[in-house]
């Protein structure tokens, strides 16, 4: 997903709004309930994006936009939401602005981010 927030990816029909990205990803896991047998579906919200900004990510997007967007489309399709964004923000546990060290996977991500749905982060994303 921040691979998504690209400045390119939201200029002049995007506007910052993220309406067709939004229309795609709820597409996307309805398309993805009917064509599989999944449970359960787990969107994310991505972790902050924080200096340097880098791979020409928007820190805008990631920071200000996805946190909100993301938990609409898990309302409307009725998915869960693995908050990666709020388990890392009180802390910069990034190793190059956007992604996570170790420590921010093992530490906050496993504890705070998947105890509302009693999930083993650790092992479905890590090992």
């Amino acid at each position: 997903m921040p691979n998504d927030a690209k400045f390119y990816n939201w200029e002049g029909i995007q506007q910052g709004t993220g309406d067709y990205y939004a229309l795609d990803y709820v597409d996307m896991i309805n398309r993805l309930k009917k064509e599989t047998k999944a449970k359960e579906i787990f969107v994310m919200v991505p972790p902050p994006l924080r200096a340097p900004y880098p791979f020409d990510m928007n820190q805008t997007v990631i920071n200000e936009i996805f946190p909100v967007l993301v938990r609409n489309i898990a309302d409307v399709t009725g998915v869960k939401v693995i908050d990666i964004f709020t388990a890392l923000s009180d802390k910069d546990y990034s190793c190059d602005g956007c992604h996570p060290t170790h420590d921010g996977n093992v530490a906050e991500v496993n504890n705070k981010a998947s105890m509302d749905h009693d999930i083993d982060i650790y092992n479905i994303f890590i090992s």
